[in-house]
């Protein structure tokens, strides 16, 4: 049964809270058991799925029965150099302009190589040279439940965010081993030292080219903006995140960065064409009785990892309207709630 259309036609069941509650997830902190939605320490260690299958996991699957295929998350759209993507099943994915991207995939890449992926929101993330990272959660059905959880462990990326970001900015985060990244319809970029490292001194670095982000830890946040200081947090827990007086020169643009000029702005303009798009590709796929994961670049991938035989279950075009409506008194919301914190800041 493919879980995401029956989220969709329950959609108007739930409130926003309850859909927070549902990415609640568990973690051990130094032996102790809590559940969280992000986090809660540098030193917490996730140890499973509070509900549903996040990081492409299949646990709670009944034994001899087939997992749902993973969430598309995106499409590669440049690759240069040595890139090596991971299903969340442990199999080598092939690699190369077109080829799909999904909610669970671990991605690397060498000191020669660079990746971006066309997002299935309409945004776009490129990885950097020498860099390793997880699509830990990722649903891009056009609903208030889309999220996007990427984790850092080393190297850099840039992320100029689709709806997810813009819209339901609290279900986007960049998590690394010190910090959470959040946003608010932006084009950042996050970088990892590890210790050890004699590329700087090791923690998470954050800088922001449009928009706005907050960079959080154990000790606080701080907001970075595009006015050439970036944001620091070191791995240790007891200090503070702080603006630096400059920009490290890792964050120098790549030979990819070209092809990304001016892209904020066409995201911008595409956003709400992508996800009607997204909608009445749901819709299809529920009228033909097929699951469809194809993340708005074409038809269902009958060879996607972890994919199951079967029907999808069906979902009427009035669950799916009333689904829009839903989403679209949420970005008010989330327009309304921004409007304020503008005024308080301008206030101060």
């Amino acid at each position: 049964m493919n879980k995401w259309l029956i989220a969709a036609a329950l959609l108007l069941s739930f409130t926003h809270e309850t859909l927070q509650a549902q990415q609640m997830r568990k973690w051990s902190d130094n032996g102790r058991i809590i559940y969280s939605d992000v986090s809660p320490s540098p030193t917490a260690r996730e140890v499973g799925a509070v509900s549903g299958t996040p990081n492409g996991a299949q646990a709670g699957s009944a034994p001899g029965k087939s997992a749902a295929a993973p969430n598309d998350a995106g499409v590669i759209e440049f690759i240069a150099g040595k890139v090596s993507v991971t299903h969340g099943d442990g199999r080598s994915a092939v690699t190369g302009v077109g080829a799909k991207i999904f909610e669970g995939d671990a991605i690397s890449t060498a000191g020669d190589g660079e990746l971006h992926i066309g997002m299935t929101d309409g945004g776009v993330l490129a990885v950097r040279p020498n860099s390793q990272l997880r699509i830990a959660q990722y649903q891009a059905n056009g609903s208030p439940s889309d999220r996007s959880v990427i984790n850092l462990i080393t190297g850099g990326l840039r992320s100029i965010t689709g709806w997810i970001g813009k819209a339901m900015a609290p279900n986007y985060r960049i998590t690394t081993a010190s910090a959470t990244i959040g946003v608010r319809g932006t084009d950042h970029e996050t970088w990892v030292i590890p210790a050890g490292s004699t590329a700087g001194e090791p923690g998470t670095y954050e800088k922001v080219n449009i928009g706005e982000s907050v960079l959080q830890g154990a000790q606080g946040t701080v907001s970075v903006k595009p006015d050439g200081r970036a944001g620091y947090l070191s791995l240790a827990a007891s200090e503070p995140p702080r603006l630096l007086a400059a920009t490290p020169v890792f964050f120098a643009a790549t030979r990819g960065d070209g092809r990304l000029q001016g892209r904020h702005d066409s995201v911008l303009r595409t956003l709400e064409q992508r996800r009607q798009q997204r909608l009445q590709q749901l819709r299809d796929a529920t009228q033909r009785g097929t699951p469809d994961n194809s993340g708005g670049k074409g038809a269902t991938n009958p060879a996607s990892p972890g994919a199951a035989a079967g029907t999808a279950p069906a979902v009427s075009a009035e669950d799916l309207r009333k689904a829009q409506e839903a989403l679209r008194e949420l970005q008010k919301q989330v327009e309304e709630r921004n409007r304020a914190i503008d005024q308080a800041g301008a206030n101060k």
